[in-house]
C-alpha cells in the first residue's frame, strides 16, 4: 500500500477508522456498533462524484441563462412600412393631426407627414417606431449624405431621425404639400 504525505508532512495511508467512537474526544458514537478498532479503506470518489454531478449541472444552467438573454437582445426585422400604417402611428401619438401627404423612406422604416407648419416624422429606434414633431422649414436644410437623410433632433431619446432617400431631397411628394 502506497503512503502520501499531506501538507502537514504526516503520513497518510489511505486508510480511515471505522465509525465507532470519535477520533478526536475518544467518545462513543453511539449509533454506531462497538469499536472493534478496525479500519476500513478511504472511498476516494465518492464524495467527488457528487461535486463534480453538480458542478455540471450548475455550469449548463448558467450556460442555458446567458444564451437566453443574448437571444433575448436580438432586434426583430421590422416588415416596411405602407402609408396606411404609417398614418395609423402618426394619428396614435397626433391624435389632432391631419397629416397629408405621407411620404414613405426608400427602406420603409421611416415616413414624414405635413400637418400645417409642422413636419411629423416617424423613424425606427431598435425594434419599434418613434414619432417626433419638428419644424416643417427644418426638413429643407437637411444634408443628404450616403443615400440617408439625417435630422438632428437634439433629443436624449431619440438623438436623430434617420431617412432612406434615393431622389433629390425633400422629396417631389413633401415639396408641393402646403
Amino acid at each position: 500500500m502506497s503512503s502520501i504525505y499531506n501538507t502537514f508532512g504526516s503520513k497518510h495511508t489511505g486508510l480511515q477508522r471505522k465509525s465507532g467512537s470519535c477520533p478526536r474526544s475518544g467518545s462513543p458514537d453511539l449509533d454506531a456498533g462497538p469499536d472493534t478498532g478496525e479500519v476500513e479503506p478511504h472511498k476516494v470518489g465518492a464524495g467527488m462524484t457528487a461535486f463534480w454531478i453538480q458542478f455540471a449541472i450548475s455550469f449548463a444552467a448558467i450556460g442555458l441563462m446567458i444564451a437566453l438573454a443574448a437571444w433575448a437582445k436580438i432586434a426583430r426585422p421590422q416588415p416596411g412600412l405602407t402609408p396606411q400604417q404609417a398614418l395609423k402611428l402618426i394619428v396614435l401619438d397626433f391624435p389632432t393631426a391631419e397629416p397629408r401627404p405621407i411620404w414613405i423612406a426608400d427602406d420603409g422604416h421611416g415616413a414624414i407627414a405635413r400637418n400645417g407648419d409642422q413636419a411629423l416624422l416617424l423613424f425606427a429606434v431598435g425594434d419599434s417606431y418613434v414619432t417626433r414633431s419638428v419644424a416643417w422649414s427644418s426638413l429643407s436644410g437637411a444634408q443628404t449624405k450616403a443615400g440617408q437623410v439625417r435630422l438632428n433632433l437634439h433629443e436624449f431619446e431619440a438623438p436623430m431621425a434617420q431617412f432612406a432617400v434615393s431622389g433629390a431631397w425633400p422629396p417631389s411628394v413633401l415639396q408641393g404639400a402646403a
